[in-house]
């Protein structure tokens, strides 16, 4: 194997994680802008068309509570892949 092919592919990843982690921050401003809840990028992950939050209950239920609110700013945004919230 050489090495092109081998740094093709390692840029391509580069990219692949650098558009997750724009997203991600663009979420988090969302978040934010709409609840006031600021979250840290670990506390965020898209699966399956959910946005699934870890960490405080009170904190999630803070969330839970502009739940329509903030996917309906997502969308408007252009994140259309995320349709609920866990």
């Amino acid at each position: 194997m050489s090495f092109e092919r081998i740094q093709d592919f390692l840029s391509q990843y580069r990219k692949y994680i650098s558009d997750k982690d724009e997203e991600t921050g663009k979420i988090r401003a969302i978040i934010a802008q709409v609840s006031g809840v600021q979250l840290s990028q670990h506390e965020i992950t898209v699966s399956r068309g959910e946005l699934q939050i870890t960490g405080n209950s009170i904190v999630k239920n803070e969330i839970f509570l502009y739940k329509g609110q903030i996917i309906d700013a997502l969308h408007k945004n252009g994140i259309t892949k995320i349709n609920g919230i866990r």
